[in-house]
This record gives structure tokens, C-alpha cells and sequence, in this order.
């Protein structure tokens, strides 16, 4: 073969291996691009209301939102979104270009990958007729991607009463119905009811109560608001105990109904010296007798021997004492030490160390009194002193609880006797 054959020969294989090859690419481009529109993509499309629990009649607005997946091809791809209204709403209007036929809206939209998503919005009406607490399901929504027909989850509203305002005439009426406990007051048996002290635990309660449409059926005690556990039958006056020891004292009380209602409390107050009038001897008194006698007579305490006269005369002391509580006299009430007394005497009260009367508070020494006329004394001239409703001030001891300490002593010499008379030892507390 010539050489010019051959060369027409090679430029004819080249032409044709040119041209197939072209053709070549040209059909995988071609079948790439039918790969990637044949893909199917994992859209999303999602609902949400702006109320999920609407009265009859409310107006609810839908938003509907078609989303891609990031970092897909970037291509526009038209997108149909349909709403099949659910029963018992009505159509009120929508966003964008939309079509509304019958209870079906439609949207045609454009999905760009990697973009916005496609946003539609619709509002609807509840029926003023629909059922309270009756659920109105929202499910029948889709969107339609290159034949892919993608549906979202329902959407639920529950239908709640709209509440209507009655206004009616205000009635006030309690049930039970609750006692007043108008008066309350400790009276004593012994002592005074003015002066509110006693020389007895054992008191009279006075009560005062109303009651509307019910009766009173019971009455309750104690020292404080939140213990009133000692409850009798009710009645206008009762014979009550008080706790024991002297001192001052505060009891609450309160009644109560056959329905159970109950009073306010109220509260009363007394000031207790047992047995200060010596009507029980010298009960509850602490006696002390070194060398005297103390001892009980005719209603009044005597500290001393009456029977003793000039010589020998034994150096000693007879005196009683109680603890008295005052720690709960409120801070602005005064408190005064009441008693008589009468010191008979053949003794002068001249020297520091002769024959006295002597109180005692908390250990501290707060009176003495003696004989200091100047008429002359010796065997058998006897000289009265009386005191009658004397008065010390206890005030500031308010707040403790302190002892009480009567006492006559004979002293100096075994020359000259003195006694006294103690009666009426009480304690006042006022404003």
C-alpha cells in the first residue's frame, strides 16, 4: 500500500473514534441528569396553629412549611401543596396565590435546595355549633415534589366552652355558722373580781355568747390561742381550776356550735396568791421557824409565840414565803404587792438589831417595820403597830419569777417579845 493510502486510511479510524466518543458522553450527561431528577429526597412538611384549643367561634390561623434537606443539588423544583379543611371550621382566607374549592386549598410554590423552604399560611373559623371538648383533627395535608407526594402529622384542637359571665347578687353566708363570744371573765371565789386577783385556784368563768340559726354547744379553756383542749358543755358560768402556783395568769377561751362553728378566742386575765388570806391554814406557803413558831390563826398568819413575855425570850425566826411567777405581765402593766399587817411588841425598833418585820424580795430586803414610839417599853407593856392595805412595788420584777419572803425575828438579847400578824397578801396588776 502507498503511503498516501495508508494516512487516509489513519485520519478515517481518527474521525470515527472522534465522533463516537462524543456521542459517548453525550448519553452519560444525559443519563445523569435523569439519575438525579429520578432521586427522591427526604422533604418535610410540618403544620402548626396558633391556638390548639379555640371556643366556638374563634378564628385559628395555619402556617404549613415544605423544607429541604441541606446540601442537595441547588435547582428550583415546583412544589403543589394541597389542605383538605377538616369538619366543623369554615375557610377564611390564605396567603399567596392560592386556589380554594369546596374544603380543599391549593398552592404552587417553588422549592429551592439549600434555601428558604416554602411557607403558606391559611386561617379558618370554628363553628359556633361545634361541640365543647369535641377534637377537630387536621390531617390531610401534602405536598407534591417531582410525582413524591409527602405528608405531615395531624393537628389537633381541642374545642373549649366559651365561658359566659353571670352576675347573681352577692350572698354571704358562712356554714357553719359561727359563735361570738362576747365577754369572757375570771371571777374569783376568794378574793376580788375589780382588782382581778384571787387567793384560790378554784374561780368562776363567766361567758357571753351569740349564735345565729344554731345553739351553743360547747365552751373550751386554755393557756394559750392554739390549746383550748379543756372543753365542757356550754354554759354561762363555770366552775373552773386554774393551773397551780401563784403568779399571773392568762386563759383563752372559745365556744362552740352544734354545726360546728366556732369563736374567735378571748382571753382573760388574774393574778393568783394561794391561800394569801390564810383561810387554808398555811397551805402552799413555805414555812420557816427556827426557834419561833409560825403557825395559823383566826384567818391570819402568826409569825412569832403570842404567849411569850418579858424573859427568856428565844433569838429566832418564824416566817413563810411563796414563789410568785411574774414572767408573763405584759410589758406595759404595773404590779403591786398588797398585804395587812400588825406587829404586837414589848421591844423598841430603835437599834438595827433589835426585834422587826422584815419583807424579802428575790432575797433582797424591800421593808422592815418596829415598834418606835416613845412611850416606854418592857415586861408586859405591849405596843401595837398595825398596817392595813400596805403597798410595794413590784414592778421591776416584771418578767421573772421571784420569791416572797414575810418574816418576824426577835434578836440582840432574850430580853422582850415580838409577833406579828401577816393577812390579805396579794398582788395587783394594772394598766
Amino acid at each position: 500500500m502507498k503511503l498516501r493510502d495508508v494516512v487516509k486510511h489513519a485520519i478515517l479510524i481518527l474521525g470515527i473514534t472522534l465522533v463516537f466518543g462524543a456521542l459517548c458522553a453525550t448519553c452519560l450527561h444525559e443519563s445523569a441528569r435523569a439519575a438525579a431528577h429520578r432521586q427522591t429526597w427526604p422533604f418535610v412538611i410540618e403544620k402548626a396553629a396558633d391556638v390548639t384549643a379555640p371556643a366556638p367561634g374563634q378564628q385559628v390561623t395555619f402556617v404549613i412549611t415544605v423544607s429541604n434537606p441541606p446540601g442537595t443539588p441547588y435547582m428550583d423544583i415546583p412544589v403543589l401543596i394541597t389542605e383538605t379543611l377538616p369538619q366543623h371550621v369554615e375557610f377564611l382566607n390564605a396567603s399567596g396565590i392560592y386556589t380554594h374549592a369546596e374544603n380543599t386549598v391549593s398552592w404552587a410554590e417553588v422549592l429551592k435546595f439549600g434555601v428558604d423552604p416554602a411557607v403558606v399560611t391559611f386561617s379558618v373559623q370554628v363553628a359556633p355549633t361545634a361541640t365543647a371538648y369535641f377534637p377537630i383533627v387536621n390531617q390531610k395535608y401534602a405536598a407534591l415534589i417531582h410525582g413524591q407526594v409527602i405528608h405531615g402529622e395531624p393537628v389537633t384542637l381541642t374545642v373549649t366552652p366559651r365561658h359566659t359571665w353571670v352576675y347573681l347578687p352577692l350572698v354571704i353566708r358562712q356554714y357553719p355558722v359561727m359563735p361570738v363570744l362576747t365577754a369572757f371573765n375570771i371571777i374569783p371565789r376568794r378574793g376580788n373580781a375589780a382588782q382581778q386577783f384571787t387567793y384560790s385556784a378554784g374561780v368562776t368563768l363567766t361567758l357571753a355568747a351569740t349564735i345565729s340559726g344554731d345553739t351553743l354547744h360547747q365552751a373550751c379553756f386554755g393557756a394559750t390561742a392554739q390549746s383550748l383542749t379543756d372543753c365542757y358543755p356550754f354554759a354561762e358560768t363555770l366552775a373552773y381550776t386554774l393551773p397551780s402556783g401563784s403568779g399571773y395568769q392568762t386563759l383563752y377561751a372559745r365556744v362552740k356550735g352544734t354545726q360546728g362553728g366556732v369563736s374567735a378566742p378571748a382571753i382573760a386575765t388574774i393574778t393568783l396568791l394561794e391561800n394569801g388570806d390564810f383561810n387554808d391554814e398555811l397551805a402552799h406557803w413555805e414555812v420557816t421557824q427556827t426557834n419561833l413558831p409560825a403557825a395559823a390563826r383566826e384567818g391570819r398568819a402568826l409569825l412569832g409565840d403570842a404567849a411569850l413575855s418579858c424573859h427568856p425570850i428565844p433569838i429566832g425566826e418564824a416566817a413563810v414565803a411563796q414563789t410568785v411567777d411574774l414572767r408573763a405581765v405584759p410589758p406595759d402593766r404595773a404590779i403591786t404587792l398588797y398585804f395587812d399587817y400588825e406587829i404586837v411588841t414589848e421591844d423598841k425598833f430603835t437599834h438595827s438589831d433589835y426585834d422587826r418585820f422584815m419583807v424579802l424580795i428575790a432575797g433582797e430586803e424591800k421593808h422592815r417595820d418596829g415598834y418606835q414610839g416613845n412611850e416606854t417599853i418592857g415586861c408586859g407593856r405591849w405596843h401595837t403597830l398595825q398596817q392595813t392595805n400596805f403597798a410595794l412595788d413590784l414592778t421591776p420584777y416584771r418578767g421573772q419569777s421571784v420569791s416572797l419572803f414575810l418574816g418576824n425575828t426577835t434578836r440582840f438579847d432574850e430580853w422582850y417579845n415580838t409577833y406579828t400578824y401577816v393577812d390579805n397578801v396579794h398582788i395587783v396588776v394594772t394598766p
